[in-house]
């Protein structure tokens, strides 16, 4: 763990308190999300970003260059995947299975918005981070089940989907 001055203080807002460190990492997320949806949506270079993750070959036809596209996506993701290690490595202690969690958690959020549906991310987040809220708090002995409640997640998503698709 990184060992900051700021990190056992806290701020009040409304009569609620958080921690600095994790309602900074909040913050700092909400701003890169908004800025990767809006280099996404509305920009040429992200435009051509989501040309080659549709298709590789049709992009280079109309003389997009795809490996330079894969590099820019590659680079983006290392980036982003720093800066989530920064925020964690100051609320958590580092151990080769730190990310764990995070990424099956990830994973269960990918699934249940859809591969490449990237307004879908934050609703299927907001709902699995409610589901395991409720189940920490409302079920007896519910801090153990948290870390299985992905699983009943991603199971619940791909049942609906091969449902609904029938």
């Amino acid at each position: 763990m990184v060992s900051t001055a700021y990190q056992g203080s806290t701020i009040a807002l409304g009569g609620i308190s958080f921690g600095i460190p994790p309602f900074a990492a909040f913050l700092l997320s909400v701003g890169l999300l908004g800025a990767l949806y809006w280099f996404l949506g509305k920009t040429r270079l992200g435009f051509a970003v989501r040309a080659v993750a549709q298709n590789r070959l049709a992009p280079g036809l109309l003389g997009i260059e795809t490996q330079q596209i894969y590099l820019l996506a590659f680079g983006l993701s290392a980036a982003l995947a720093g800066i989530a290690g920064v925020m964690l490595s100051v609320m958590l202690y580092a151990s080769p299975t730190v990310g764990f969690a995070y990424t099956l958690k990830a994973f269960a959020i990918i699934v249940m918005a859809g591969l490449g549906n990237l307004r879908g991310v934050v609703p299927a987040a907001i709902l699995l981070a409610l589901a395991e809220a409720f189940v920490s708090t409302y079920l007896p002995g519910g801090g153990g089940w948290v870390e299985a409640v992905f699983f009943l997640v991603i199971f619940v998503a791909l049942t609906w989907r091969s449902w609904r698709t029938q």
